[in-house]
């Protein structure tokens, strides 16, 4: 059987430097240069860059940012190599948090680039985890794929969201899948991460609109993702290509002994 070689890849907005004990990281600003993160006694940090020749500052205190501010000199911790993607700089103060710059452009649908954004990141201990499997269902005809998003073991996950899987709150993670062909990048869809279940949505890729959406709820208290997860998925795509999703879809999987 022939198979299109298409490579897919996976990308959490916001990145995986983001904590679930943090929040997401926070856009500062876009086509930006020359970064640089210093760190005050009290968790505080100030950002400086340069941006259209002219250098600009703002400090970030908890989830809030505060422009044309500055920490004083006062600096605490450590610049290290950047362990994170698309990093710029890192700060680990003495208690172990680990603060960072990305600059990040994300991928829009059709292949366009979007703004290199410049964003401020903080976490303690591991990084979160994205990590997923790949198959081929429907007897070799299309790709599937499923995943977990975790920080220290734990799925992080919002609460509100639309329909179609836009998150409503400063805890919600969309998971976006683009796949590589012949003249570069594009985008085929997003999911939402959920806390015992999926929303998946797949658009024309022309066009735009919407072709098939469907969601998958687990109902059940199993704590065995590598089983629950691939059967959630499944029962979301039950009735793609062919015709409309219906929801939720409800699966059974059999408790183990």
């Amino acid at each position: 059987m022939h198979r299109s070689r298409r490579v897919l890849v996976l990308s959490a907005l916001a990145l995986a430097c983001t904590p679930a004990t943090a929040g997401a990281s926070l856009k500062i600003s876009a086509w930006t240069g020359a970064e640089r993160l210093s760190v005050a006694r009290d968790g505080s940090a100030q950002i400086t860059w340069r941006e259209g020749g002219v250098t600009r500052t703002a400090v970030v205190r908890g989830d809030h940012v505060r422009y044309r501010a500055r920490i004083g000199s006062h600096h605490v911790g450590r610049h290290v190599a950047p362990d994170v993607a698309y990093g710029r700089d890192e700060v680990v103060t003495p208690d172990g948090t680990h603060y960072a710059l990305q600059r990040v452009r994300r991928l829009g649908q059709f292949g366009r680039l979007g703004a290199p954004e410049l964003r401020f990141a903080r976490w303690h201990g591991a990084q979160p985890q994205l990590s997923l499997t790949g198959e081929w269902a429907y007897h070799g005809r299309f790709p599937r794929i499923c995943g977990t998003a975790t920080y220290h073991g734990r799925a992080f996950f919002g609460g509100a969201h639309t329909l179609s899987g836009r998150p409503l709150d400063a805890f919600g993670r969309n998971v976006y899948i683009d796949v590589l062909r012949g003249s570069g990048w594009f985008r085929i869809m997003g999911v939402l991460t959920r806390p015992k279940g999926f929303a998946l949505l797949i658009r024309d890729k022309h066009s735009g609109e919407p072709l098939y959406e469907a969601r998958a709820i687990s109902e059940g208290t199993s704590t065995g993702v590598p089983r629950v997860l691939p059967a959630m998925f499944v029962a979301a795509l039950k009735d793609f290509p062919s015709g409309s999703a219906v929801n939720p879809h409800r699966v059974t999987i059999p408790a183990e002994h």
